[in-house]
């Protein structure tokens, strides 16, 4: 991506903000509008991503997500769904991450100094599957 500087007056700087999210979220929806790839996730990496680690927060982050496929989630509701703080979730979550090679099974953004996950439709029925097999073998 290519930046330009430009010189605004001071006063104006607030509505050139805005004018520039109101750019930046309706080139978003065209995006989202237009058929995405594939995650590349098949059952095998779900699998491993959903069974990884120790902590009890990173399956119920993994379930909210699956919970709404193709939907962002705010970074609020997430920490909310699973019973951390902000600062704790960003600790589980790196830690995650790193496990899983900077390749989980959802993507995210940052806007307007929140960020947001969204896992795909597809993703979601290898994670909502992985949680049934889970809940079996919890039981036996």
């Amino acid at each position: 991506m290519d930046y330009q500087m430009i010189n605004v007056p001071a006063h104006l700087v607030s509505k050139v903000y805005a004018f520039i999210a109101e750019l930046m979220d309706a080139e978003e929806r065209s995006a989202a509008s237009e058929p995405r790839p594939r995650s590349g996730l098949d059952e095998e990496a779900v699998a491993f991503a959903y069974g990884g680690g120790v902590s009890e927060h990173w399956r119920p982050f993994l379930d909210r997500l699956a919970a709404e496929p193709d939907e962002w989630v705010s970074w609020s509701t997430l920490c909310d769904a699973i019973g951390l703080s902000p600062r704790q979730a960003s600790g589980m979550l790196g830690a995650a991450e790193r496990r899983l090679h900077r390749q989980p099974p959802y993507e995210r953004k940052t806007l307007h100094n929140e960020r947001w996950f969204r896992m795909s439709a597809e993703t979601a029925k290898l994670v909502q599957r992985q949680a049934a097999i889970h809940r079996r073998l919890d039981k036996a």
